[in-house]
């Protein structure tokens, strides 16, 4: 995901994940291809991607109903696993249980993402099976397109029958 605008550099809108302005991006799209992506806010985006992808909704309802959970008292924010930071996010698991989460700093967040760290010594790996919650994966049984999307999860739901 960009950082900054695709047409000038310059920061990116509150609002865009990719231009600094509406005229930004009608001008880069005038002098790029037609599969440019347009000035969308990110509830937009997150909108379609959910209508794209049903498991992907069913990550954001756990994703804001861990949220609701920490407003509410009910989780407690804690330091990062790794190193102690107070400033983490949220990582969950398991989307089938918005009550379980590990708390990580966004460094060591991206780097348990991309498989160069574990977690708990090192018993805990990035594994990407995980991404779909064991409710949802009756959904890609039926869908062609979720299935190349999500293709490492396909021979793990026969192997479960």
């Amino acid at each position: 995901m960009p950082i900054v605008c695709m047409n000038c550099g310059a920061a990116l809108h509150r609002k865009s994940e990719h231009y600094c302005s509406e005229k930004c991006a009608e001008l880069y799209a005038q002098a790029g291809p037609d599969d440019l992506p347009k000035f969308l806010s990110k509830w937009k985006l997150r909108k379609q991607k959910e209508q794209d992808d049903p498991i992907a909704a069913i990550r954001n309802r756990t994703r804001k109903k861990s949220n609701d959970l920490v407003k509410q008292g009910r989780i407690t924010r804690d330091t990062c696993v790794v190193c102690g930071e107070k400033e983490v996010l949220i990582h969950h698991e398991d989307y089938d249980n918005p009550f379980g989460v590990i708390w990580l700093c966004d460094l060591h967040h991206k780097e348990y993402h991309e498989g160069r760290i574990g977690l708990f010594k090192n018993r805990l790996w990035w594994n990407p099976k995980r991404l779909v919650p064991r409710s949802a994966r009756h959904i890609l049984e039926n869908d062609k397109k979720l299935q190349r999307k999500y293709g490492v999860i396909t021979a793990a739901i026969h192997a479960e029958k």
